[in-house]
This record gives C-alpha cells, structure tokens and sequence, in this order.
C-alpha cells in the first residue's frame, strides 16, 4: 500500500473504542501505534490515531472511513429523533459520541460467520480466535474446533452461501429483500443475527439495531421503553413499515 492518507477529526472520537464492539476487531489486530487489517481485502492496512490525527497507509479515503467509522457522526441523525427522546439521545451522544460505527463491506462472507459465531459466547476471545483459524486458508475451513458455534456457523454459511455471494456483488436491489432472504434460506440465524450483519457491512443501514436481552434491558432502563423482540415468522413476510406489530 502507498500513497498515505491523513485525516484531521475536529470531533469527538476514538479509534480503540470504535473497533472493539464492531465485528470488524476480528479482523485487526492491535500494535503499539495503531491497528492492522490481517484478514481479508486490503490486508496489511493500517490505522493509526495520534490526538486529532488519524493517518492510514493507504489512498484508498472510502475504505478508511468505513473501517474507522468516521463515516459515521451520530449528532447528524439527531433531526431524525423523536422529541421526547432526543434529550436523552443527545446525552448519549455526549458520552459516547467518540465511539462510530465501523463497517466492512469487502468481506461480507467472513462478516457472516463472524456475526454466527458470536452467539453465546466470549466474542473478543473465542470469536476472535475461531475466525482467524477459519480464514487461515484460502477458504473457510471450519475443522478447527468441535464447538457448537463452529458447527452452527458452517451449517449457516453452507446455507445462504448462494445469498452472501449475491450481496457481495451488489445484486441485492434493496435490503428488505436481503433481510427476507437471508432469514428464510439461512440456518441458524435469527432477526438479531441477520440485523446485524446487514448493519456492519454497509452505511444504509443505521436504523437496524440486533436487538437482544441487553438491548431491551437498555431501552427499559434509559428510555423507559418496553417492547417485544422482533419475530421472525413476521420478518420474513413484512418490512417494519408494513409490519401488523410495528407498534409493540
């Protein structure tokens, strides 16, 4: 790679916090000045953030910005909140506004399995480790452990393989029809699990939220906000829009 980019941020961030809850900390790896890409598409890049300075060794500015987050600034959907939220959103905003939302849309198939994996367990430690063993060869190779989630994941990615490749193209005209596929053909992937992988692999997708225990939990305790988790028999009929439980 050549060609440095150099990016001033005149906002709050942080390039640590941002990539440790995005599915993408699988696919870095933390150094002493900065984070590098060890997985998939545009291997070898790296991002580092000294005070207001965020410099990559790369010249390719989309690719930066998605993996950084730095697409991403929360305080411009603040129109888009409901007023009586909006004050406890701009709180958030005020604690965690630092924190944006990092996105591969390169590796779509790895991001799956990523996504997969992570249920019911230690993402940062077991995720982290069965992914880089997964893609340790040319293809995913999924005989590198007899958990549970390893088997799931293989089953889930067999599945939908068809799917993941069509979105990896970009043949997907929008993402309702990706969303009612994938929930309708793929194994062992439920509304939180498809929601999120829509959510970490493009920038149209910020009103998705995979919603579980801990985030209802959240809702209940900061918005006082009480609802049922999505169903997915419904999911893969309707869109939110059209959906007869929207309101619940």
């Amino acid at each position: 790679m050549s060609n440095n980019i150099t990016m001033y941020i005149n906002e709050p961030y942080d390039l640590n916090l941002t990539l440790y809850p995005s599915f993408n900390y699988a696919f870095f790896e933390k150094e002493e000045n900065g984070w590098v890409k060890i997985l998939g598409r545009h291997q070898g890049l790296k991002l580092s953030l000294e005070g207001k300075v965020l410099s990559a060794n790369t010249d390719d500015v989309e690719a930066v910005l998605n993996y950084s987050g730095l697409w991403f600034n929360p305080i411009k959907y603040i129109g888009d909140v409901d007023d009586k939220f909006r004050g406890a959103v701009l709180k958030l905003i005020r604690l965690y506004g630092g924190i944006r939302l990092s996105i591969n849309p390169y590796d779509k198939e790895a991001m799956f399995i990523t996504v997969v994996l992570s249920q019911r367990t230690n993402f940062h430690v077991n995720v982290v480790k069965w992914i880089r063993k997964i893609y340790s060869r040319e293809k995913p190779y999924f005989s590198i452990s007899k958990s549970y989630q390893v088997r799931r994941a293989k089953e889930a990615y067999i599945s939908c393989a068809r799917i993941l490749r069509k979105d990896s193209t970009g043949e997907y005209s929008d993402i309702w029809s990706l969303r009612r596929d994938l929930l309708s053909e793929c194994r062992n992937a439920g509304v939180k699990t498809v929601d999120a992988y829509i959510l970490f692999t493009r920038r149209n997708a910020t009103w998705l939220a995979p919603i579980d225990v801990h985030f209802e939990r959240f809702m209940q305790y900061f918005f006082n906000v009480r609802k049922n988790v999505p169903r997915k028999n419904y999911c893969t009929k309707y869109s939110c829009d059209e959906c007869p439980f929207r309101e619940k």
